[in-house]
């Protein structure tokens, strides 16, 4: 679900100039008594100035709806101890809430179906139904989930095997309390965020 900025205010003063400017030249061509009197043409300028702040604000209320829904996480990680140090680092931001989590790959899937989830956050090694498998099934079944991967290998071809496989984003285990928050974010706003050991970012 990619977030949209709204825009500033400068950009609507200048849409809105321009919004003026091109209905009033429409007004001129379309209603020659206008030049003639100017008191009916600036009432009907006035319209137009209430209708654009109207519009403008309409999309405002739409900006600020959309910012506030909350990315929806599911978190699947078997390890007891890293799973709450991963909610705990997830909850930070306001804009992200954990809505189910489970330590095996099976319940994992009944919790997709169970739940409306926008990202999930799930080990490289989940028992149950192996992650890569996994990662077939939610592209299948839920193509609206982006997944992160965390893992704890740092040899390059499984970072491969989960890149190929659909994932949005690959991090190292080492590297969860430093740039966790930073992929969720990035995962998010619609970009992929793959990381390896040799590697800081890989394009």
């Amino acid at each position: 679900r990619p977030v949209n900025s709204a825009p500033t205010i400068g950009t609507w003063r200048f849409f809105l100039r321009v919004q003026m400017f091109s209905q009033s030249r429409s007004l001129q061509g379309l209603y020659p008594w206008s030049q003639h009197k100017p008191e009916k043409f600036y009432a009907n300028k006035r319209v137009i100035i209430r209708i654009s702040i109207a519009c403008i604000f309409c999309y405002n209320l739409s900006a600020m709806a959309i910012h506030t829904l909350p990315v929806r996480i599911i978190l699947a990680e078997p390890h007891a101890e890293l799973r709450e140090a991963v909610k705990g680092i997830v909850h930070r931001p306001p804009s992200q809430l954990v809505v189910a989590e489970t330590d095996n790959g099976h319940e994992m899937l009944q919790n997709l179906r169970d739940n409306d989830c926008d990202l999930l956050i799930l080990d490289l090694t989940m028992p149950g139904v192996h992650t890569l498998v996994s990662l077939k099934i939610i592209a299948a079944e839920f193509p609206q989930t982006r997944s992160l991967i965390l893992s704890g290998k740092s040899e390059k071809v499984f970072y491969h095997r989960v890149k190929e496989s659909g994932a949005w984003g690959y991090l190292m285990k080492e590297d969860i309390f430093r740039d966790l928050e930073k992929a969720c974010r990035t995962i998010a706003a619609g970009q992929r965020y793959m990381t390896y050991h040799e590697d800081q970012r890989t394009p």
